[in-house]
């Protein structure tokens, strides 16, 4: 079957990830209304303002198809955001949890998936942090530390065989080491 991608629009970071994608060579379009999201494999839900994106999709009849999608989906940022209230009771997100825009910060981190060890590039800006209530569905791909603070955060994880959850932007640098990985779902 042939892949066709979705990136929910109309607020956030939405040409970066096409961008991703049209290097990889996947059929992908942005989507900014409920009916747009017929036919689509995948779905990417990107960074951006979380309560201003979920009121446009509100407003477009998007947020109803984007709760209803029966396929893989990856939220990256303020993505993840959505997918944690969709999801509910399995995990949470904390907002801006590693301080404001001017505290974004670069890092590079294992990233495992399939076997696989991988560095992944990411910026985290204004970045959630990823809450886990029930690991039994739960498998951490990367993760990282901060100087000074020893406590292992998620950087990105996978719920159950849908649902990617990254508190990071790797498309902001042009990695596409979690799109790949996403795109074999």
């Amino acid at each position: 079957m042939s892949r066709v991608i979705g990136i929910a629009g109309r607020q956030g970071n939405c040409q970066e990830h096409k961008n991703i994608l049209d290097s990889l060579g996947f059929k992908n379009k942005i989507v900014i209304d409920g009916k747009d999201i017929k036919g689509l494999t995948h779905l990417i839900l990107p960074g951006g303002e979380s309560t201003t994106q979920e009121m446009l999709w509100r407003k477009t009849g998007l947020w109803q198809e984007i709760k209803k999608f029966d396929n893989p989906v990856l939220g990256t940022c303020a993505g993840a955001i959505h997918i944690a209230k969709i999801k509910k009771n399995s995990i949470t997100c904390t907002r801006n949890a590693f301080g404001n825009q001017k505290e974004s910060f670069y890092k590079e981190m294992n990233f495992f998936f399939q076997d696989e060890k991988k560095t992944l590039k990411a910026m985290f800006i204004r970045a959630p942090k990823i809450n886990i209530s029930n690991i039994e569905k739960v498998k951490i791909l990367s993760s990282f530390t901060l100087k000074g603070n020893e406590e292992e955060h998620i950087a990105v994880m996978k719920l159950g065989e849908r649902h990617w959850l990254s508190s990071c932007h790797p498309e902001a640098v042009g990695d596409d080491t979690l799109h790949k990985a996403f795109l074999k779902s």
